[in-house]
């Protein structure tokens, strides 16, 4: 990276967020996203600078636009759509290039090679899940990991 390319990005994060995964569920209300929101500005925070990614599937996709609305929306289709889209970001568009510090709101282990790549490609990344749905291959390839809380509405939601 030249050295104007390492100033572009000074500051800068994204939050890569897989909605499904932060809720603990596959059919998240708007007051369930809402409160993962909170959770997660209270524990990660956000700049005003920062860009958010929420990728849902199809059937989340209003609650996701009312329950965190300003953060750009992927939707996907079929299993792991969802995760597909933000793999999509993390392969496609030169995350390290762009963003000081990455953050991935999720545990999936469908992620870790591109979490490991993008630590090793220069950036600070940050893996933010509840510790029981955290797989060890993301925790290895981070270079920090924050732990979410249970979802306290887990046991009313539908799966």
């Amino acid at each position: 990276m030249h050295q104007k390319e390492k100033s572009d990005r000074v500051g800068r994060a994204i939050h890569l967020i897989d909605i499904e995964n932060l809720c603990a569920c596959g059919r998240p209300t708007i007051e369930q996203i809402e409160w993962v929101r909170a959770e997660y500005v209270s524990r990660v925070g956000l700049s005003a600078s920062d860009l958010v990614i929420i990728a849902s599937a199809h059937a989340n996709a209003v609650n996701v636009h009312r329950g965190w609305s300003g953060a750009r929306q992927l939707i996907g289709s079929g299993p792991d759509g969802a995760d597909l889209c933000l793999l999509g970001v993390m392969i496609d568009e030169n995350l390290a290039e762009r963003f000081e510090k990455i953050y991935v709101g999720s545990g999936d282990h469908i992620f870790s090679e591109q979490v490991a790549r993008l630590a090793g490609d220069g950036s600070e990344v940050s893996v933010v899940s509840e510790p029981h749905q955290l797989a060890r291959t993301m925790r290895m390839a981070a270079h920090h990991v924050l732990y979410f809380p249970a979802n306290p509405f887990a046991a009313a939601l539908p799966a």
